[in-house]
């Protein structure tokens, strides 16, 4: 049993020192979107060894959770309020973002969920879109008459926009290395709102070798560089990105372009995967990020209608131009 301990608590070392280096390539990146399981495996150990009388390994333990909390807390912009300040202001722009999966076809789940959910939703950001997707849409033209594309599209980053309301959508595309779509812009505005929000969607890949490490960042990058070129002073930027916030390739998107990152709760609003029931086992890589003069009501993790992700649905206020 002692043996053991030790073995967990120089393994959460190990993995924990290894996300230190995050900067120096994706195999140490990928230690760095586990800090809420290094702070509650640490306090675990902590107490296990303190019960066993192992004091040296029990402190240990106790300032690697402290580091961990510290870090998952300051990854916010406000790292230390725990409640939107503007809960008592009525919203005038209901985003929901959702990684549908390729593979999920669970459309009675997703009907469901959109029958009774559609009044309260301005935009509906879909990504992993399929041609049955597309289909779907058409479908449920009596709930969101509005939708992006208009024909169906079958490779990587493809999204589906649904909307009560009428807006424009356009297409970024990548660099002279890659040249492939990186994101979707979108020029909205409800009936509440006095002036258009620029929304910026982008599912970036998965970082899981040098290859898709390099292209995750260049598709952040091509993104980033729309939003910072674009002048409009209401701006918000949402996705899948495969990535969390204790990731320093996301303090980076941060500074980059001045936008905020806030949940406004204890516990991040942790999204994948949903496949684990209990939240201490998922990680947040699905982002709403907006900026300073718009207003973030609420953050709440959704249903994954058969999806590995949850859903990300954020309501805000944008004030007048």
């Amino acid at each position: 049993m002692k043996m053991m301990i030790y073995f967990f608590c120089i393994l959460f070392l190990t993995a924990y020192g290894l996300s230190l280096f995050a900067d120096y390539g994706w195999f140490f990146d990928l230690f760095s979107h586990f800090a809420i399981q290094y702070a509650i495996g640490a306090i675990l150990l902590a107490i296990i060894c303190f019960s066993m009388q192992e004091w040296i390994p029990a402190i240990v333990m106790i300032m690697l959770a402290i580091l961990n909390g510290y870090e998952v807390r300051e990854s916010y912009s406000a790292p230390w309020v725990i409640e939107s300040p503007y809960q008592n202001i009525r919203p005038n722009l209901n985003i929901v973002h959702f990684n549908k999966l390729y593979t999920n076809n669970n459309w009675s789940a997703f009907d469901g969920w959109v029958k009774a959910n559609y009044q309260d939703v301005d935009l509906f950001i879909i990504q992993e879109m399929t041609p049955e997707l597309f289909d779907k849409a058409e479908e449920l033209k009596e709930y969101f008459p509005f939708s992006y594309p208009n024909e169906k599209w079958n490779h990587f980053n493809d999204v589906m926009i649904l909307s009560r309301t009428p807006f424009e959508a356009s297409e970024i595309r990548g660099d002279e290395v890659d040249t492939r779509l990186s994101g979707t812009k979108i020029v909205f505005q409800s009936s509440d709102m006095k002036g258009p929000v620029h929304i910026y969607s982008i599912h970036a890949y998965v970082p899981f070798g040098a290859r898709r490490y390099a292209a995750r960042g260049r598709a952040l990058s091509v993104v980033s560089d729309a939003l910072m070129n674009d002048p409009h002073p209401h701006k918000i930027m949402t996705g899948d990105w495969n990535l969390t916030p204790y990731s320093p390739v996301f303090q980076k998107l941060l500074d980059k372009t001045g936008l905020h990152y806030n949940d406004y709760s204890i516990f991040p609003k942790v999204t994948w995967n949903s496949r684990f029931i209990l939240p201490i086992f998922k990680i947040p890589i699905d982002h709403m990020i907006n900026s300073s003069d718009i207003q973030q009501i609420s953050k709440k993790v959704g249903p994954s209608l058969g999806s590995d992700h949850h859903m990300l649905v954020a309501k805000f206020y944008v004030p007048e131009s």
